[in-house]
């Protein structure tokens, strides 16, 4: 077409300009011819596609759904695993700041630290004595191994006793001051004594 064109063209005096112009001209028609023919070729592709069998279109959608739940599975434990090390990082340094905070007291602080939780371990201690007292008063009432149950109880309360006695001698032996000691050694002494008072409270209440 367009090579007859050109040759129309020829047969008459046209002016070098609109020879140009008739060159353009053919040259888009040609443009057009060829994006035509490349729409139709992926017309007739998309046609294919869509004109396939019911199961492989349902095959085609179950793996797509599969893809898209496998990736929101994996999502949701990606924010779960990170949400538990959120949790234990604030707990973590929760800890971290309590021990700044203890290492930052002065002693008088640290004695009232100390001392409150001594006075946790007495109530502890209290509920303690109270269901030794139960038992002991439950195995008298049954008499069931009377006889050895108070030796038994007396001989841990010598042991106790003695064992109190050899601290305090040491403490003398020493020179150790309640003033230098340090608040663990004071603690420790204390919930010791407690201890043995305990059990003696208690091998009291047997021999009654």
């Amino acid at each position: 077409l367009h090579f007859f064109c050109l040759l129309q063209a020829s047969q008459f005096d046209i002016s070098p300009e609109m020879q140009k112009d008739i060159s353009k001209l053919m040259t888009t028609i040609s443009e057009l011819e060829r994006k035509n023919l490349d729409l139709s070729l992926q017309l007739k592709k998309q046609n294919e596609v869509t004109s396939s069998t019911p199961s492989e279109k349902c095959s085609f959608c179950f793996c797509l759904h599969l893809k898209l739940v496998s990736s929101t599975f994996a999502a949701l434990i990606s924010q779960a695993e990170l949400r538990i090390e959120r949790e234990h990082k604030k707990i973590m340094e929760n800890e971290l700041m309590e021990l700044k905070k203890m290492m930052l007291q002065s002693d008088n602080q640290k004695l009232i630290s100390m001392a409150t939780k001594v006075e946790l371990l007495n109530n502890q201690l209290l509920l303690v004595n109270d269901r030794c007292a139960n038992l002991h008063r439950k195995i008298v009432k049954e008499g069931s191994s009377h006889t050895a149950y108070m030796d038994a109880l007396k001989h841990k309360c010598e042991d106790l006793e003695r064992r109190l006695s050899e601290q305090k001698a040491s403490v003398a032996v020493t020179g150790l001051q309640i003033d230098s000691a340090t608040t663990d050694e004071v603690y420790c002494s204390d919930f010791f004594f407690y201890t043995v008072c305990s059990v003696h409270c208690n091998w009291q209440v047997m021999k009654q």
